[in-house]
């Protein structure tokens, strides 16, 4: 290096990089120091960026509930939400099994496990030439338990026995102040026992919430 520091001869040979005026960066440093300028362009370092400001947010659940059992478990217990279908969100994995046997048992009581070839889908009841599967009570009944039906119809015969298409009436249900009859179970409960709903004239909804967590749990053939 010169005296004067205008130049670095011998650092060329050491160092690849050099700004204009031909010093190195440790030249470039000293010569800046001593005149009281700012370092070269070549030598500056980039503008590092902010760290980001952590807002305050909600903490991290290390627990919920599940929507079915009511219990509370671990996260770990539950499935990712945007992973499973959208009737099953809020459910932990035993309750996701527990329904998923019994839409396979309900299925195979009704003869689900074949899919129909023909217009409009559904699914192949089991059938014969004595009788065939009630699509209300799950019995297995003659044909002369089903009334006749149009050529629509499977092997001309409507899908509910006799007794299940005349079935009989439930009772008028109440309504008032303290609570109402469940459109399900037929049985009067204040409303303390019937889960919210804004749309609802009433406010709550028409099913209890006993009857509303075994219909969530399970979807009905």
């Amino acid at each position: 290096m010169s005296p004067r520091l205008t130049s670095c001869s011998t650092c060329t040979l050491l160092f690849s990089l050099l700004d204009d005026a031909g010093r190195c960066q440790t030249c470039a440093e000293r010569y800046a120091a001593i005149t009281k300028q700012p370092i070269s362009a070549a030598f500056r370092k980039p503008p590092q960026p902010r760290p980001a400001r952590r807002m305050p947010g909600r903490p991290v659940q290390l627990e919920r509930r599940c929507h079915v059992c009511l219990l509370t478990k671990p996260r770990d217990a539950f499935p990712v939400q945007d992973k499973i279908s959208a009737n099953q969100r809020g459910r932990c994995h035993e309750c996701i099994e527990v329904h998923r046997e019994e839409r396979a048992s309900m299925r195979a009581l009704a003869g689900a496990n074949v899919p129909t070839g023909g217009k409009g889908g559904g699914w192949v009841v089991p059938a014969d030439e004595e009788g065939r599967v009630c699509r209300g009570c799950q019995q297995f009944k003659p044909w002369r338990d089903f009334y006749k039906a149009s050529s629509s119809g499977f092997n001309g015969h409507h899908s509910r026995c006799k007794y299940c298409h005349y079935a009989p009436k439930r009772p008028k249900r109440q309504i008032d102040a303290a609570g109402r009859t469940c459109t399900r179970c037929d049985t009067y409960k204040p409303w303390a026992e019937f889960y919210h709903l804004k749309k609802s004239p009433t406010g709550h909804m028409s099913l209890c919430a006993a009857c509303y967590r075994r219909l969530y749990a399970r979807i009905e053939s």
